[in-house]
């Protein structure tokens, strides 16, 4: 389950994952006294093994989201610049001109097969572990949350961190800040979450035993 904590209803474990959510954040900001929490999110993660192989796997796919999004536009450049070039190799220049599209194209369209085969790879296995009827051994946390701090000028700026843990909360496996920017585009747009986006996909879209069909994925993560 995925539950927002009210500090009020927190069990001894929730509280004990919260605060070192909480003192590893601080740790990394300019001014840990300005730290001011807004939201916090912590799901326990279970698994068929006892391992967090699975989330993993499915984060590594969110973060190579933005590379292949780069690919795709890149490749379509490369295409373009073929279809001007080779409209009837006018001359050595235009032919040279295509060559070099051409090359260019195939390198990135081999670049984008090895990603689209570790995301459906990744994926595959993250699937078969969401939806099997074994999955009931405790593996880590999940944490997002939400927070504010004081930057150097003294002007509040918004955080927001992804954070996978241990089991004994020994050690951050994953994790992951917004950016700034990312922020701000979170909270003045419609944008969601790409972690969001890709959840939404899998829930609407797959099945347990069903071929995960990357191509359609990354459609509709692109969207």
């Amino acid at each position: 389950m995925l539950a927002t904590l009210f500090l009020q209803s927190c069990t001894t474990s929730e509280n004990h994952v919260l605060q070192t959510v909480r003192n590893h954040i601080k740790e990394n900001l300019y001014n840990p006294n300005s730290y001011n929490e807004k939201n916090v999110k912590i799901d326990s993660i279970y698994s068929v093994d006892g391992s967090l192989n699975a989330i993993l796997g499915f984060m590594e796919v969110v973060d190579m989201i933005p590379e292949i999004k780069t690919l795709s536009s890149d490749m379509q450049m490369a295409k373009t610049s073929m279809s001007i070039w080779g409209d009837g190799y006018v001359s050595s220049y235009d032919s040279q001109q295509y060559d070099d599209a051409k090359e260019k194209y195939n390198a990135l369209l081999k670049k984008t097969n090895n990603l689209k085969e570790k995301i459906r790879e990744r994926m595959q296995y993250y699937i078969s572990d969401r939806f099997s009827e074994e999955k009931n051994v405790l593996a880590g946390y999940y944490i997002e949350i939400g927070y504010s701090c004081k930057a150097l000028n003294g002007n509040e700026l918004p955080g927001f961190s992804y954070l996978i843990y241990s089991i004994d909360l020994e050690k951050v496996v994953y994790e992951k800040s917004l950016t700034p920017i990312e922020m701000v585009e979170l909270m003045v747009g419609d944008e969601k979450p790409m972690i969001q986006k890709v959840l939404e996909y899998v829930d609407d879209f797959c099945h347990a035993g069903e071929e995960f069909n990357v191509d359609d994925f990354i459609s509709y993560i692109s969207l």
